[in-house]
């Protein structure tokens, strides 16, 4: 390629329909696998949250759709820790560790073997 058919609309206008029909149909199918695997619902929000949304989709650089499932994610988070720290069982995870790896499964011989012996 020559500078005088580098420099050529035609050129480019090739080059760019070309690269186009090739990546194209890749964009097409990742779109398609993403949307898939999303779900769609609809929200209300009253006057002063959708300002709140605004301003922060604005303050950060971020879409509102990407501010509320951050925003979601967060708050489901939260929830699930406090969860967890109101079950007293939840304590007891871990606080027993022997070291055995399969203790979940050979509890029995772990727990009544000294009996035998």
């Amino acid at each position: 390629m020559d500078a005088r058919t580098s420099n050529h609309p035609s050129f480019h206008s090739r080059l760019n329909h070309h690269s186009l029909n090739l990546l194209v149909p890749a964009f097409q199918n990742l779109i398609r696998m993403v949307i898939e695997m999303s779900v769609r619902r609809t929200i209300y929000l009253d006057e002063k949250l959708e300002n709140d949304l605004n301003e922060v989709s604005i303050f950060t650089g971020k879409k509102k759709t990407v501010v509320i499932r951050e925003a979601l994610r967060e708050y489901i988070r939260k929830i699930q820790e406090n969860r967890k720290k109101s079950n007293p069982l939840y304590e007891l995870i871990g606080m027993f560790d022997d070291g055995k790896e399969d203790a979940s499964e050979m509890h029995d011989l772990y727990l009544y073997q000294k009996d035998k012996e």
